[in-house]
């Protein structure tokens, strides 16, 4: 009996922190390829969540909201062309449940080195670094 009573303690313990566990890492990650002059970005970000990324989009879509690649100084190497979440992520930054992917193309010849900052409309900005190969 105490050894089912140890596992049932166990595996409820398990199941209440693996959860909080998997939100705990912070993960801004980026991976690049060039199609001609377009750069197109995939950012998994938990700095913002998927909701947050769908009401920016939308803001973007109406020219209310924009999407930038800054350089180390926070000036402007480009502004995106297109701006699209593409699902939900399960890793989180502070106090967000939850993170998000997202496709974003830039007009330019500029490459992004190993790190790079993207400012996600007017109050968030988010330091990436390149997704190992």
């Amino acid at each position: 009996m105490a050894s089912y009573l140890t596992r049932l303690i166990v595996t409820a313990t398990a199941a209440v922190l693996l959860p909080v566990a998997a939100h705990a890492a912070c993960m801004n990650k980026f991976v690049a390829r060039t199609e001609g002059n377009k750069k197109v970005l995939t950012l998994l970000t938990g700095s913002i969540t998927f909701q947050e990324a769908q009401a920016l989009a939308k803001d973007f879509q109406a020219r209310k909201a924009s999407v930038e690649w800054l350089d180390d100084k926070g000036k402007a190497v480009a502004s995106a062309a297109e701006f699209q979440p593409a699902r939900p992520m399960p890793v989180a930054c502070g106090d967000k449940p939850s993170g998000a992917v997202l496709n974003v193309v830039f007009l330019t010849f500029a490459s992004p080195s190993k790190t790079l900052t993207i400012k996600l409309g007017d109050v968030t900005t988010v330091a990436f670094v390149e997704q190992e190969k």
